[in-house]
């Protein structure tokens, strides 16, 4: 079997595993649809009130938050995780995946501070009020993706029950919490410079 064919098989048999994953009837997935969406429309409706370079950075995160609500469901992040599995399957590597598991989050870890830097290069006359909102999507987004991984050193400190909750679910509420607030604020900020002109 050639590499090509070995790729494709594990793809086709990712999308069959993912979609036995996909949709969280959990009243958490239902919640984090919800404060998803009502958290891009209020990033999008405080974008209105500022200027230039800054406007498209409210509206890139209202967009990564729309993103999420749709992803919340279909998992998307989990086809990538579900071919490498199968992969690793095919290929016999899968009991060694701890390794490329922690590479990978080391990986993901330098990405993210790597698009940090570059937000505070871009935004950096506006970072300290920004800092909410940049906190919130790093860690609504970047943890979904460590969920992602499924690294069971990691999971056992998150997959804890508290209620119908997970501790996964209040780490990533939590970001969610700060955008919201970010959003609140600023347009807090908006109404009050409307009503100086």
């Amino acid at each position: 079997m050639n590499k090509v064919t070995m790729i494709w098989d594990a793809f086709l048999c990712g999308i069959e595993h993912w979609m036995d994953i996909w949709g969280d009837p959990l009243l958490s997935g239902t919640i984090f649809v919800a404060s998803y969406g009502v958290t891009a429309l209020l990033i999008f409706r405080a974008s209105s009130g500022v200027e230039a370079r800054e406007k498209w950075y409210w509206k890139i995160c209202g967009s990564l938050f729309l993103f999420q609500m749709l992803n919340t469901n279909l998992d998307l992040h989990a086809l990538i995780f579900t071919t490498g599995r199968c992969l690793a399957h095919a290929q016999g590597w899968y009991e060694n995946r701890a390794v490329l598991q922690v590479t990978f989050l080391l990986g993901l870890a330098f990405i993210i501070s790597l698009i940090l830097f570059v937000v505070l290069i871009v935004f950096f006359r506006n970072i300290i009020e920004n800092i909410l909102l940049t906190l919130g999507v790093l860690i609504a987004l970047g943890f979904t993706l460590i969920k992602g991984i499924n690294y069971h050193d990691i999971e056992q400190y998150y997959s804890h029950a508290i209620g119908p909750f997970r501790v996964a679910d209040f780490i990533e509420f939590s970001g969610v919490a700060l955008a919201n607030i970010a959003a609140l604020l600023r347009l807090k900020v908006n109404k009050i410079k409307r009503g100086y002109r």
